[in-house]
């Protein structure tokens, strides 16, 4: 499978978390659950079957803290941990995961998951998936008009098509990124 079909294919399953690179270093992070019904990891469901084992790996920085929460209540909170697993009781549930600064100093998390959902077998599930009806090409295979770069005052950016094995495509990833005055940005 290509690049571009694994990326669509991980959003598209919910496979994903949201990262604030301005905040700390480019993340990495797992995020994963268990019992005795199997597995599941960001965006899937696992039905009931005993305690949760949720399992959280990340690069945070010494400095963040990890919370796990199930819906808008904290679960376990503080983590400061690069690998560990935090038990819940056997429930239906949605989990989640933030990672910020301990002394709150970003407005924000730095990183937050996708949840995993903890169905009773006999339950619906938590997020119906619909299929797509339609494709609408983001690339007509040869330019890059309806591209548009955003940036700052401070910055430079551009996206260029690149022709490879005869076909035109748009440079992605390693977008030309410019730095200026110190700064730094992240495609």
């Amino acid at each position: 499978m290509s690049d571009a079909a694994l990326l669509v294919d991980a959003i598209r399953s919910g496979h994903l978390h949201t990262v604030i690179d301005s905040t700390a270093m480019p993340a990495s992070f797992e995020f994963s659950a268990s019992n005795r019904a199997g597995g599941a990891r960001e965006g899937d469901e696992l039905p009931a079957g005993g305690p949760v084992t949720l399992r959280l790996r990340s690069n945070a920085p010494p400095e963040f803290v990890t919370n796990v929460w199930n819906a808008g209540s904290i679960v376990s909170r503080g983590h400061r941990l690069h690998d560990f697993t935090v038990v819940v009781p056997e429930a239906a549930g949605v989990y989640w995961v933030e990672i910020r600064p301990a002394d709150r100093s970003a407005p924000g998390p730095w990183l937050t998951s996708n949840p995993i959902w903890i169905q009773e077998p006999s339950a619906p599930p938590a997020v119906a998936r619909r299929t797509a009806t339609r494709a609408r090409p983001i690339f007509d295979d040869k330019t890059t008009t309806g591209w548009r770069v955003e940036h700052d005052q401070t910055s430079l950016a551009a996206v260029d098509a690149a022709s490879r094995l005869g076909t035109a495509l748009p440079v992605w990833p390693g977008w030309r990124v410019a730095r200026r005055a110190g700064r730094r940005a992240r495609l």
